[in-house]
């Protein structure tokens, strides 16, 4: 293999779950990045518990940057009895645009006030951990479909506001990923071509600004737009294996903006609780320990898919997003991943 090929993937820490015996134990690097959550519901006390794990790597030279992970499609306050987000660190005023009403993206206000959110949660992170250099990255998602189109202003009119002022407030080497939805609630950027769409507008940004925003490719949220998860008996693995090679090859044309790669399984119908055969189980093994022959072919063929699109001898961040600290279920994904030929850096 030419050595300036091959599908890379450098392990980003997910929320501090695991200690550095896990990760030796996975025979992995230590990473020295973790991704902290910040959606707009975050306060001052959720952000403390991942500076506290921040400070206590930091001796051990584990952990020494972060990434944010910011606004979700949902909140948990309540105020007067509508849903309320974007609270101020520094007054505890709730930001009055970032009320959620279902739509992120929605105007320059709103774009105005999320801009000012980030920046300051960043300042109070990196004050507190004492590093003003620690932010790697910013993620965030997509808008409704109606607001690509609208009018005087549509969503890339205000990404691109967005944008620009990340970098003039926290630096030019902060990169900032769009990751795909599942198609719910009409969001935008969930099947390939709408991701595809997204990379064509982002290269037409970057061609007259210079401005840069790249993809965080989250494939059970793709699986899902496409509706290709296994529900029943008769589970058509042959058609689904085409349809792998359909998305992944017409995702080519977005390669080049793929930074980061996301995987994650289901537990017992819980998201973000499992490994990657819980993706393909059928109804009468959902619940086995045993995966069938045809679901792990499907698996494999999955990943031999992700494979090709991802082989091209650039670095990617891989983020197992599993809400819990069970070490052996990051490591089967990791070594469904080496079994298929990626390079885990």
């Amino acid at each position: 293999m030419n050595e300036n090929q091959g599908a890379k993937l450098k392990v980003i820490d997910y929320h501090g779950f695991l200690s550095a015996e896990d990760y030796e134990n996975m025979k992995l690097k230590l990473p020295d990045i973790m991704e902290i959550p910040a959606g707009l519901d975050s306060d001052r006390n959720t952000l403390q518990d991942y500076i506290i794990k921040i400070k206590n790597d930091k001796d051990n030279k584990f952990i020494r940057f972060y990434g944010l992970h910011t606004q979700e499609p949902y909140t948990t306050k309540m105020k007067d009895g509508e849903f309320v987000t974007g609270e101020d660190l520094e007054t505890g005023r709730m930001y009055e645009s970032l009320v959620r009403d279902g739509k992120l993206w929605k105007d320059e206000k709103w774009v105005e006030e999320f801009i000012q959110f980030i920046v300051k949660r960043t300042e109070f992170i990196n004050k507190e951990t004492g590093n003003d250099h620690g932010l790697k990255y910013i993620e965030v998602h997509p808008p409704k479909t109606d607001l690509l189109n609208d009018k005087p202003k549509n969503f890339f009119d205000y990404y691109e506001i967005f944008i620009r002022a990340i970098h003039q407030k926290l630096g030019e080497d902060v990169e900032i990923f769009m990751e795909n939805s599942n198609g719910s609630d009409h969001l935008a950027f969930s099947k390939y071509k709408g991701i595809n769409e997204y990379a064509k507008k982002m290269r037409e940004i970057k061609d007259r600004t210079g401005l840069k925003s790249y993809i965080a490719l989250d494939i059970p949220l793709l699986l899902k737009s496409h509706n290709l998860k296994c529900k029943e008996r008769d589970c058509q693995y042959s058609k689904i294996e085409k349809e792998f090679i359909n998305i992944f090859t017409n995702l080519r044309e977005s390669r080049d903006l793929i930074r980061s790669v996301h995987l994650w399984g289901y537990n017992g119908g819980n998201p973000h609780n499992g490994d990657l055969n819980s993706l393909f189980y059928s109804n009468e093994n959902r619940n086995n320990d045993e995966i069938s022959k045809e679901a792990e072919d499907l698996k494999n063929a999955l990943l031999k898919n992700l494979k090709e699109l991802l082989d091209d001898g650039k670095e990617r961040y891989l983020l197992l997003e599993l809400n819990n600290s069970y070490a052996e279920q990051r490591e089967n994904i990791i070594k469904d991943l080496r079994g298929n030929g990626f390079q885990i850096m």
